[in-house]
């Protein structure tokens, strides 16, 4: 999964605004990014998950078939950024 970096310019990350990134982990109220080897907590709102839709299909069939993961997570993301999203299908 990849997410593209949209901070404000006042942010000591701005010079990383438009770039993308590994994501390593979508959590609660943040996405963990490898920004060049280190890994980096963003808001939700500071990023933009790339194919959101794709995405968000992947972490359903991993949910349906192994349990946990990013599923729930992700949900919470699009709803902090007002995605609209299809309900995966299984």
């Amino acid at each position: 999964m990849k997410a593209i970096v949209n901070v404000n310019k006042e942010s000591a990350y701005a010079h990383l605004n438009g770039h993308t990134f590994e994501v390593k982990e979508v959590l609660d109220r943040l996405i963990a990014l490898d920004v060049n080897g280190a890994i980096t907590d963003f808001g939700h709102k500071e990023v933009m998950i790339v194919d959101f839709q794709n995405e968000l299909q992947k972490e359903f069939d991993s949910f349906k078939w192994n349990g946990g993961g990013n599923y729930s997570n992700l949900q919470k993301y699009a709803i902090n950024n007002k995605i609209v999203f299809t309900e995966p299908k299984y």
